[in-house]
């Protein structure tokens, strides 16, 4: 007998971004540690580390916006500004706040008004 498969959706508000995944694959927890394992690269200042995990945790699951929003920060961190705006404005599509704090010193040294 086929075992149907459910897959719940449920709305995670963290780190000033709010992120609807769908509950029950086995990616969730999978993009879950790779963002969480980027926010700790983050911490150490190592952004490279950072951007690599929260790429796979997008990959992943692409609809994640918690991930766009600390990949923002890492390329902020690593002064790749284009790439930051990119993840910031993915972040928003998706439904996501992003921080106004990283905003501000985003425009600020990009010198952009997005």
């Amino acid at each position: 007998m086929a075992v149907k498969s459910q897959t719940f959706w449920v709305v995670i508000i963290a780190a000033g971004c709010v992120a609807v995944l769908p509950w029950g694959c086995a990616s969730d927890s999978e993009s879950e540690a790779h963002n969480n394992r980027g926010v700790a690269h983050l911490r150490k200042g190592e952004h490279d580390a950072a951007i690599r995990d929260l790429t796979k945790a997008i990959k992943l699951a692409p609809t994640y916006s918690d991930a766009h929003h600390n990949r923002a920060i890492a390329h902020f961190h690593g002064c790749d500004y284009d790439k930051a705006w990119v993840d910031v404005k993915e972040c928003q599509r998706l439904g996501g706040q992003v921080h106004p704090r990283l905003l501000a010193d985003l425009r600020e040294a990009s010198g952009r008004e997005e």
